[in-house]
């Protein structure tokens, strides 16, 4: 993954970006790309276990997570060091505490 980051910085700063936006769009594109290699896995994966017609089907959404994914946005966030976190869940103290019906 660093070398992907390094290569997107370097055709970034080849192409007029600067400063923080080198490491913003870097991180972006080697995020995307990642998603993209995934997607690859997935699919193979399905082909061997499953059928084409569901290899397809399971590309095809995933395709879609990841068109619809706003990557630098998520660079920034990562570069900043925020995360987005959910709430924590309630610590259990005993035996009976279980799922709550």
């Amino acid at each position: 993954m660093e070398r992907l980051v390094l290569d997107h910085a370097i055709h970034a700063a080849a192409n007029a970006t600067s400063g923080r936006g080198i490491a913003e769009k870097a991180v972006g594109q080697a995020l995307n790309d990642r998603g993209a290699s995934g997607i690859k896995q997935v699919e193979e994966h399905y082909l061997r276990k499953s059928s084409a017609k569901r290899a397809h089907n399971v590309r095809d959404r995933m395709e879609q997570a990841v068109t619809g994914t706003d990557f630098e946005s998520m660079a920034r966030r990562l570069l900043d060091g925020r995360q987005k976190s959910g709430p924590k869940p309630s610590k259990r103290q005993g035996l009976d505490d279980g799922v709550k019906l």
